[in-house]
């Protein structure tokens, strides 16, 4: 007799989050759009935007960001939100980077 049972499923932990990891500013533009989105959600939205810029978050630089905020997050965070949501978002992306760039360029 064969009494085979089904494989077993793996448990979930649920009070662990995932997220993409990446580099300060990666982290630090993620942290806005958690504002409205799941952590795990905001850093998919993230990678994916810098993806088309040919960028990983590891590896993302100030340049990244400001090409993928012009290009590419709006069409982004309109597929993961509502369009206020959206528009929302994206102008406190543009904030924080505008807050960046001047830090950058006092410091110097």
């Amino acid at each position: 007799m064969s009494d085979s049972r089904p494989p077993r499923r793996r448990r979930r932990t649920t009070a662990v989050v995932p997220t993409i990891p990446g580099n300060e500013l990666f982290t630090r533009v993620r942290e806005e759009l958690e504002l409205f989105l799941s952590p795990r959600r905001a850093g998919e939205v993230l990678d994916d935007a810098l993806r088309h810029v040919g960028a990983t978050p590891r590896d993302a630089e100030f340049g990244h960001m400001v090409q993928i905020v012009d290009v590419h997050l709006k069409r982004a965070l309109e597929a993961a939100c509502t369009p206020d949501e959206a528009e929302e978002l994206h102008t406190r992306v543009c904030k924080v980077l505008d807050d960046l760039a001047s830090r950058f360029f006092h410091a110097q």
